[in-house]
């Protein structure tokens, strides 16, 4: 085939500002309604991501906090102090069971 001219007829896309498109209603109506409903979609889609991100984000510092507060836990001065007497305590039973044992043998 030859080079040939391009007629006019042959390209009813040739898009000038003295052109005209037509376009059946039900389908621009088809594509409005998609458009609308694929923007729907996806700000719902972003809003629902960004809830969860927030809710990560709320929960990381929570356990944050949480593992904060175990790493610097020290007992009440109380209970630092039994735990010390409570050892005496014990090295003092020990000490006498051992007396206890020591006088049985003899």
């Amino acid at each position: 085939m030859p080079n040939q001219p391009v007629k006019e007829e042959d390209h009813p896309l040739t898009l000038g500002a003295d052109k005209h498109i037509s376009v059946p209603i039900s389908s621009l109506i088809s594509i409005v309604i998609a458009t609308s409903v694929a923007t729907i979609l996806y700000f719902q889609v972003t809003s629902r991501l960004d809830k969860l991100e927030y809710d990560r984000d709320l929960i990381a510092i929570e356990v944050e906090e949480n593992d904060s507060w175990i790493d610097d836990f020290q007992p009440p001065k109380a209970v630092q102090e039994t735990v010390l007497r409570v050892r005496e305590l014990e090295k003092e039973l020990l000490i006498m069971k051992y007396d206890l044992q020591r006088l049985k043998s003899e």
